[in-house]
């Protein structure tokens, strides 16, 4: 006699299949990035809506949506070097990150910020001039060329500090270029308005966000070491150097998985 399948015997199998489809798709995709400092609430939605917390040494991938609560603060480590902090209340999306590390093919970093802020460092891409760099948001667009800059929205606008190298502010009412090739440092974008540059800092600009943190090296038991401890610091505008960064690699150090 043929056993009859029912929906409760299936359920395993269901489950099995789920895990192997779940392995299969981590195996499958590269990460981009590493978080090398967490804080608070932090956590990455992924395009299906599955949202998981992010720690330290936790991977990042394309299309995450990075999100940052209230009490949260998070820097990343890009690929290429690049290092990415973020403000508290922040949602950022690696919409498209493209990184083979020979600098004659083009690479590829497309981002989106829908509100927060966050400073960076940028790494590789965006040196050779076939990189494709630049951070959308809701008022204006940022290309990115070699620099150290800061972005944040508050109150109905978008502003932006240049420290080294430049950056292009730009959207369908006029293009600004600031710091290297410009005449200000700094920017503000409002709605439905061109960018305008600023000599002085906004001051809601000025939070400091630190850029010095590294990972560290897992000890004989297999964990990190405590401390979040970095050379060099936060200095002036102009100044800001993030010390050590040539040494720095996540090496083999994947993500956590939650096991089915």
């Amino acid at each position: 006699m043929r056993k009859k399948f029912t929906g409760r015997n299936s359920l395993p199998l269901i489950t099995l299949l789920s895990c192997l489809h779940l392995q299969s798709y981590a195996q499958s995709s590269d990460p981009i990035g590493v978080v090398i400092q967490s804080r608070g609430q932090v956590e990455a939605r992924r395009p299906d809506g599955s949202v998981r917390t992010l720690n330290r040494k936790s991977e990042i991938f394309e299309s995450d949506t990075i999100l940052v609560g209230a009490d949260g603060s998070a820097q990343v480590k890009m690929a290429d070097d690049a290092r990415i902090s973020f403000r508290p209340n922040t949602e950022f999306t690696f919409d498209a990150f493209v990184y083979d590390g020979n600098d004659s093919t083009p690479d590829t970093a497309l981002m989106s910020m829908v509100k927060g802020g966050f400073r960076t460092i940028s790494g590789t891409i965006g040196d050779a001039d076939q990189d494709a760099y630049r951070l959308d948001t809701p008022y204006a667009s940022i290309g990115i060329r070699g620099t150290t800059h800061r972005a944040m929205i508050v109150n109905g606008a978008l502003l932006t500090a240049t420290s080294t190298g430049g950056t292009t502010v730009s959207n369908n009412r006029g293009t600004l270029n600031i710091g290297a090739q410009g005449s200000y440092d700094y920017s503000r974008t409002e709605e439905n308005s061109a960018p305008v540059g600023l000599l002085d800092e906004p001051p809601e600009l000025n939070e400091t966000l630190d850029l010095t943190a590294e990972l560290e090296a897992p000890n004989e038991e297999g964990e990190a070491e405590g401390g979040d401890g970095g050379d060099g610091g936060d200095g002036g505008d102009g100044g800001n150097q993030a010390g050590g960064d040539g040494a720095n690699q996540a090496g083999g150090d994947g993500g956590t998985q939650a096991g089915c």
